[in-house]
């Protein structure tokens, strides 16, 4: 999807968003997608206060897991 973002100095560039088809208000990220955002936001080294607001997003839970755990 394609959006405009406001950046330093009120600037708006145009910058693309992954969308689930899945997706509805309201849900969370998995475990494993918000770490490779992490990863990402490390390589291009964005402030680390950015960083520890990504590691402090709560994270979706895994039915399956759940699930499995009920198993045994």
């Amino acid at each position: 999807t394609r959006v405009t973002v406001v950046v330093a100095d009120n600037e708006e560039i145009e910058a693309f968003t992954y969308t689930s088809k899945r997706g509805r208000k309201g849900r969370l990220p998995s475990a494993r997608y918000l770490g490779i955002i992490v990863t990402g936001a490390r390589y291009h080294q964005l402030p680390s206060e950015w960083i520890e607001q990504l590691q402090a997003w709560p994270l979706a839970v895994d039915e399956r897991d759940q699930k499995q755990g009920k198993l045994f």
